[in-house]
């Protein structure tokens, strides 16, 4: 399962985006799955217990439709625990 949280307003490059965090069940099902969104590997964030993508605007509702499950952003965490640890 592919997971994002819930999206904040941020700036990012001088404007207002919106940002989350997409994370899954498995480092090959999220490097699978922003593929699939466009991105590339190298904006993946190899960071200790907490391997995810950020996505911006558009492509949060292209996550969605394509079948990432929208968590509050605690249940986020919770979720990374289980899979990668504290």
């Amino acid at each position: 399962m592919v997971y994002i949280d819930t999206p904040r307003q941020l700036w990012f490059k001088g404007r207002l985006r919106l940002s989350c965090h997409c994370v899954a069940d498995s480092l090959e099902e999220l490097h699978e799955f922003a593929a699939a969104l466009g991105l590339p590997r190298g904006a993946f964030q190899d960071k200790p217990h907490r391997p995810h993508y950020d996505l911006f605007d558009e492509l949060i509702d292209k996550a969605r439709a394509c079948g990432a499950c929208s968590v509050p952003n605690r249940e986020l965490i919770l979720i990374l625990r289980h899979h990668y640890g504290s």
